[in-house]
């Protein structure tokens, strides 16, 4: 593996390392909605995806089969009816998020004629599949593993963290025009705060 390589997968890791955090700070049906787009992504890099319009059911479904083993017979539907309806007709779930309620109760329940599905437990089964897949990919483990990353990263890159320069005036409201801050005292120079926004790009 070259170092150009070795730094495409760490900037892909760091970029998608975000995301689980985000993950994991978030909870409720929010998390499993940004866990499911987690998981297009992740099929994207393992299969190689390069702008077909077709396939995404098969990637994603190979990817739940490889690292997400439990969850393949349901979550790409899963993640359709929510990412796409917000609506929740594949097995009717009753959806909770409570790692003290899975403790207690287990994931195996069916209460009020549902099954339950604990979006904690599926959370900690999403981090165990990006550590999977990234260490797989470090150590080659598949012939296509590398090849397949690349053809993704090259064809859309990543989002990354950026910043990009602004200004604010002293009680810290961001400024377009730095003619709209406010004057020194008897001084005709501008007095303002550096203060620089994130982006992605």
């Amino acid at each position: 593996m070259t170092t150009d390589e070795k730094t495409k997968i760490h900037d892909v890791k760091t970029a998608l390392q975000r995301q689980l955090d985000d993950i994991k700070a978030l909870q409720g049906i929010n998390s499993l909605l940004l866990s499911v787009c987690l998981v297009d992504t992740l099929a994207g890099f393992y299969c190689g995806y390069s702008g077909e319009i077709k396939g995404n059911k098969d990637r994603f479904e190979k990817f739940a089969d490889k690292y997400l083993n439990i969850h393949k017979p349901h979550i790409y539907n899963l993640r359709c009816n929510l990412a796409h309806s917000f609506s929740n007709t594949v097995a009717n779930y009753m959806f909770v998020d409570s790692a003290e309620f899975t403790r207690v109760f287990g994931k195996d329940l069916v209460t009020f004629g549902s099954p339950i599905f604990s979006i904690d437990s599926f959370k900690t089964d999403l981090e165990k599949a990006f550590n999977s897949y990234f260490t797989d990919l470090a150590n080659e483990v598949e012939s296509n593993l590398l090849s397949n990353f690349l053809l993704r990263f090259n064809s859309f890159g990543i989002l990354q963290d950026h910043t990009i320069p602004t200004v604010s005036d002293t009680k810290g409201n961001l400024l377009r025009n730095i003619n709209d801050a406010e004057n020194l005292p008897e001084l005709d120079i501008k007095r303002v705060m550096y203060k620089p926004t994130k982006i992605k790009k």
